[in-house]
């Protein structure tokens, strides 16, 4: 028995070696997601030419692609996807605030995601995605007024950090199911553990992620859609979210371990104290909560938690609307949008 469990061990001991000494030391310097595939000359289900007004930041933590859209006179509406599907999420919300509502809209990739670097490895917490979202506005000159901030999931939980570090660049914020005041779950837990959470990310967390990513979007929201064009058109959304998180995850170790180390950074559940914040430093400002009732990727039970915090908030729900509500129910998460930024106009 003792000598089963000592060979265990040392088998685990022996997969972590390999896993440390293979993979961490290509993160010690910067390291590209989607654009080194690209040059390859993969199939890509997200194109760098998905959304017009393409760019590369040279920001000091890291090159970062954003898209710039809409007349240059328009309100200024800055878009912070989620965790794994980067800056496509917000495809047919972002053209529609530029084309229709005459915005000039800033979508761009978080670090580790899409066409962004994944940089030097590190801790991937809210401070980290705040410091580049704040030189992403000051790259483009967006910096000397305020604008309209908009985060969903943990973009949500990146741009309530922002707003409470810098509610003077702030003239409005909508939240849509945010990240931020999750519980650690078990598996959050375990991948802290030195040793046992470097042999978990090693033999598990390529198939728990594509496994997650399959299941975050409810099919039954597709086919419950009756108009035939909006249909395929939300069909078609999904599938490149599916994709595009699946190529990423089995293509490049540097999205695995950014969506790792963000999980670890506490950026999901560590954000209380800049909700409550958001209470009084915004108490003069148009904030609107999007969520739909059905979300179990972040419970829509936790809206309690952000109406407490943020008291003066004005709360939009979707019956029967689970978490990739911007893909499923689009034109309603960009009414709730705009209608926060007209009141602020």
């Amino acid at each position: 028995m003792a000598t089963a469990a000592g060979a265990t061990v040392a088998a685990l001991v022996g997969i972590w070696a390999a896993w440390r000494y293979s993979l961490v030391p290509k993160f010690s310097q910067e390291h590209e997601i989607l654009s080194g595939l690209e040059r390859q000359g993969e199939k890509l289900e997200y194109r760098s030419d998905l959304l017009p007004g393409q760019g590369d930041a040279p920001l000091p933590l890291g090159s970062t692609r954003y898209y710039l859209l809409g007349p240059e006179n328009g309100p200024k509406v800055v878009l912070v996807h989620g965790i794994a599907f980067p800056s496509p999420s917000f495809k047919r919300i972002a053209r529609s605030l530029a084309e229709e509502k005459s915005c000039r809209v800033l979508v761009y990739d978080v670090y580790g995601r899409g066409y962004s670097v994944s940089p030097a490895a590190g801790s991937y917490t809210e401070g980290f995605f705040v410091a580049q979202m704040l030189m992403m506005l000051k790259h483009v000159g967006w910096d000397k007024e305020p604008i309209h901030v908009v985060g969903n999931s943990m973009g949500g939980a990146i741009v309530t950090s922002f707003s409470s570090h810098y509610p003077e660049m702030v003239k409005s914020l909508t939240l849509i199911a945010p990240a931020g005041l999750l519980p650690m779950p078990l598996l959050g837990r375990l991948l802290e553990i030195p040793l046992l959470g470097d042999i978990l990310v090693t033999l598990f967390g390529q198939s728990l992620l594509l496994s997650f990513s399959s299941s975050m979007i409810d099919d039954d929201m597709i086919t419950s859609i009756t108009d035939p064009a909006e249909r395929e058109a939300v069909r078609e959304h999904v599938e490149c979210a599916r994709r595009t998180v699946h190529q990423t995850t089995l293509r490049s170790h540097a999205f695995l371990w950014a969506y790792v180390s963000t999980v670890r950074g506490g950026v999901l559940n560590n954000v209380e104290q800049h909700y409550r914040k958001l209470g009084d430093v915004l108490k003069d400002k148009n904030v609107t909560l999007v969520w739909g009732t059905k979300d179990v990727v972040v419970p829509f039970k936790l809206h309690t938690k952000v109406v407490e915090c943020i008291p003066h908030i004005d709360s939009v729900f979707f019956e029967g609307v689970g978490h990739e509500i911007m893909l499923t129910n689009y034109a309603s998460c960009r009414n709730a949008i705009y209608n926060t930024i007209a009141k602020s106009l």
